[in-house]
This record gives C-alpha cells, structure tokens and sequence, in this order.
C-alpha cells in the first residue's frame, strides 16, 4: 500500500467520526484552499510557476491553475502557496 491507500484504510475503518471534529475538520481545508488560492496572485507565484514542468497529464493538480505534475512537485508547489498568505493561527481560538 502506498501513503494515501494508508490513511483512506484508517479513515474507512474510524467508524463515526464526531461532528465536533468534523465540523473544525471541514474550516481547515477551507482556510488552505483559500490562502492558496490567494497565495497565486502574490509575487511568489510567477517564479515558483517557473521551477517545474506541468501538463494536462500528470498525476496530480497544481492549485495554481497551471495544469498538473508529479505529487512531489505538487505538493512543493501547494503546499507554498498554502503558506503564502497565512499567518499560522495555531493556538489560538
């Protein structure tokens, strides 16, 4: 098994998963996509789009807009974005 056929063999044997973890779960990835998303109209993303080849056939997509790569080079690129515009709230309620 490879690292995502792992976490979806624990995610599908977890049984009901709270609504209070849920809930917190689902205001997460909503804040990643939308920093990253952001994250692509700041100056990193013109050079950060320049680093790696993309195409319409690779295995995973670029939140940039630009196509899809390797999940490597996927995840670099992202993951970046994710952090372009976001301050860590970690800790804070």
């Amino acid at each position: 098994m490879n690292a995502t056929e792992d976490i979806a063999a624990f995610l599908s044997g977890a049984g009901d998963i709270p609504g209070a973890v849920i809930a917190p779960a689902k205001r997460h990835v909503i804040d990643t996509l939308g920093v990253a998303i952001g994250g692509t109209q700041m100056g990193l993303a013109k050079p950060l789009a320049k680093v790696l080849s993309r195409g319409a056939d690779g295995e995973s997509f670029l939140w940039d807009g630009t196509g899809r790569t390797v999940a490597g080079d996927a995840a670099w690129i992202n993951g970046t974005l994710a952090h372009t515009l976001d301050f860590d709230d970690g800790g804070l309620r």
